[in-house]
């Protein structure tokens, strides 16, 4: 029996942008935000692309603050069907997101 081949890593992007291979699901295993020195950072993490895509969800800024980098885990992973897009705010410097993905 062949078994698909996955890749498992990280990647860190400074501007709104595609995660991993382009149109390929993917499963988010947790992320890292660095905030900006004017506020507490909340990128979007999108299914799809940055237009006509779902939101999957919004990045917890209960524990972070201006100028900070804190790293969020989902054990479980959330499942992005399409492909990971993260959608930065005015106070997203970067993100590194750490995931699976198919090729």
């Amino acid at each position: 029996m062949a078994f698909p081949q996955s890749f498992c890593g990280y990647q860190r992007v400074t501007t709104s942008g595609t995660i991993g291979i382009a149109s390929k699901p993917a499963i988010c295993y947790g992320y890292s935000v660095l905030s900006g020195a004017g506020g507490v950072a909340q990128p979007w993490f999108i299914d799809g692309a940055a237009t006509g895509g779902t939101i999957a969800f919004i990045a917890d800024p209960s524990s972070g603050a201006a100028s900070k980098e804190r790293t969020i885990t989902i054990p479980i992973g959330t499942t992005f069907s399409t492909q990971i897009y993260v959608s930065f705010d005015a106070n997203t410097t970067a993100v590194t997101v750490f995931y699976t993905e198919n090729f």
